[in-house]
């Protein structure tokens, strides 16, 4: 949902043959892929279960996405969570989270599709990755430091 259908739904209004969507909850994907289907009958819309913070479950996307398609145009890695709290409240486990969705789930996912992206696309080049992150990484706000940090090493990948 989010950020991520946005971006989606922008593809397939640009002209994307078949955009993939990838959530970790099985329900919300494929309801997003048929919604944006509905919205955009030109495009294969596909909805794929992956939990980004999963290696087994990130390549097992890749591996479906590559039966598929021999090659892809764009990756855009845009999962995202927070935990709103002073830094000294925050547990190791609740840094994790944020961390293996934000940074880990972004370079599991470049890692995994990169075979793809590298192989000549439609315009007869390698693809590309695009990673969303976010202007705390500039502007720090206020219980939102993990978050930001996680954010800031997207920059970096």
């Amino acid at each position: 949902g989010g950020i991520g259908l946005g971006i989606a739904s922008a593809l397939a209004a640009h002209g994307c043959c078949t955009v993939y969507l990838l959530d970790r909850v099985r329900s919300e994907v494929e309801q997003s892929a048929i919604r944006l289907q509905g919205q955009s009958p030109g495009t294969t819309i596909v909805g794929i279960e992956c939990d980004v913070r999963d290696e087994q479950s990130v390549l097992a996307a890749a591996a479906a996405v590559s039966t598929a398609a021999t090659s892809l145009d764009v990756l855009v890695n845009c999962a995202g969570v927070t935990a709103r709290m002073p830094v000294e409240q925050m547990s190791l486990a609740e840094y994790d989270r944020v961390a293996e969705t934000n940074t880990r789930g972004s370079w599991l996912t470049s890692m995994a599709f990169g075979a793809l992206l590298r192989a000549p696309c439609g315009a007869g080049r390698a693809g590309t990755i695009i990673n969303v992150d976010s202007f705390v990484t500039h502007s720090p706000l206020k219980h939102v430091v993990a978050y930001a940090m996680s954010k800031a090493g997207l920059q970096a990948l």
